[in-house]
């Protein structure tokens, strides 16, 4: 196969297409960017010149009638997804398309059924599932390497400031002029835009639920604590979620905006076994670096530090450069990403939903108090429970 052989139409040309996406279709060598469509003039012209991209559109409809593509990466809003998935399907094309799935339930639902009867391939961006350092606690639990797991314990925060208000909102308005805007690089719609779905936990809980779904089986329970703690947010910058999953494993996710710390924050983790644990550091997305794992079984005792569980290095080792590699993999046919462990590795439709089903299940926990059990189902009547 001749290099960029595999043509690839994005619609949404912002970061997480400068970060992500992008680069890691220019890093496989096989496929190439041939089109982007973006309403904001300012993303589509800084990713067309990044990337050397031919066709620039404001509408995707008009990019998918216009151009001979392969595939499309739907990396819109989430409250736009269904319906781009919906007309990229209608072209009869296989789409990556970007997390949280959707922001209602419908949505959701109408992503898994165009899946279902569309006849066309839909993967999901849960791409925690392909970072080499997450490969390898896949295989080190499908090994039994510390046998079984009671617990699981997640620190995830980064501390963004009330940037509208005081000194904050003086320095912020100086920057804009020359011509920097820092809201607009790194995507402070999340927390300032309530069509969004929700907050910190909407935006990342769908991120380790799904991972450790993965990891462990299907859930049983979860039980929420949520906050808004600073004003400048339209929704909650705060949460600390237990899952209780059916195979006995708990897990303790926490999230924030609000730790103050390196301005990149913490991304952290640890996994308790009956024969060992497993840690897991995480760097920040945009810096593409790889997954840290360390495994400390009893022989560690007398050197009283972990073993070093992933040795390769380079960025093409982290999740979106993988998780693409994955992509591209199913439009040619090839298996270019070996791995030690039994069943699917890319999230379905199906799996993006009980993400978000799980997630609204924890916002209900945390506004009536209570601990949700299942039946937590991807069906639109049992996974209400809005942000």
């Amino acid at each position: 196969m001749s290099s960029g052989d595999i043509k690839i139409g994005l619609i949404g040309s912002g970061q997480i297409c400068r970060v992500g996406h992008g680069p890691a279709i220019a890093a496989d060598g096989r496929a190439r960017v041939v089109a982007i469509c973006d309403p904001d003039v300012e993303n589509r012209t800084r990713f067309a010149k990044q990337f050397n991209v031919p066709g620039i559109y404001t509408d995707h409809r008009e990019m998918l009638a216009r151009e001979t593509l392969d595939a499309v990466v739907v990396a819109s809003p989430p409250w736009l997804h269904a319906g781009h998935v919906a007309d990229v399907a209608a072209a009869g094309l296989p789409l990556l398309c970007e997390k949280p799935m959707a922001t209602t339930p419908e949505d959701c639902r109408r992503i898994v059924d165009i899946a279902g009867t569309a006849g066309i391939y839909i993967q999901m961006c849960h791409n925690k599932r392909f970072e080499y350092g997450f490969q390898r606690v896949k295989e080190l639990l499908a090994a039994q390497s510390i046998g079984r797991v009671f617990l699981v314990s997640i620190d995830w925060h980064c501390y963004v400031p009330d940037y509208d208000h005081g000194w904050m909102k003086t320095g912020l308005s100086l920057i804009k002029k020359i011509g920097v805007n820092p809201e607009k690089t790194y995507g402070a719609w999340r927390i300032k835009d309530d069509r969004a779905g929700g907050g910190i936990f909407f935006d990342d809980g769908p991120h380790y639920i799904d991972l450790l779904r993965f990891f462990f089986g299907e859930l049983e329970a979860i039980s929420c604590e949520i906050r808004q703690c600073l004003p400048n947010r339209v929704a909650d910058d705060l949460a600390a979620a237990t899952l209780t999953f059916k195979n006995g494993t708990v897990a303790v996710l926490q999230r924030s905006l609000i730790a103050m710390g390196y301005p990149f924050g913490t991304e952290r983790g640890f996994m308790y076994g009956e024969k060992g644990k497993i840690k897991f550091d995480v760097p920040p997305p945009h810096k593409q670096k790889r997954v840290k794992v360390g495994l400390y079984k009893l022989p560690n005792f007398f050197i009283g530090n972990y073993l070093p569980a992933v040795l390769p290095y380079g960025r093409t080792k982290t999740g979106y450069f993988r998780q693409m590699r994955y992509f591209i993999d199913h439009l040619t046919g090839q298996h270019t990403l070996p791995h030690k462990f039994e069943g699917p590795w890319a999230a379905k439709p199906e799996d993006a939903f009980a993400a978000i089903a799980w997630t609204l299940a924890g916002y209900r926990s945390a506004r009536e108090g209570i601990k949700v059990s299942l039946p937590v189902s991807t069906t639109t009547d049992q996974a209400k429970g809005t942000a």
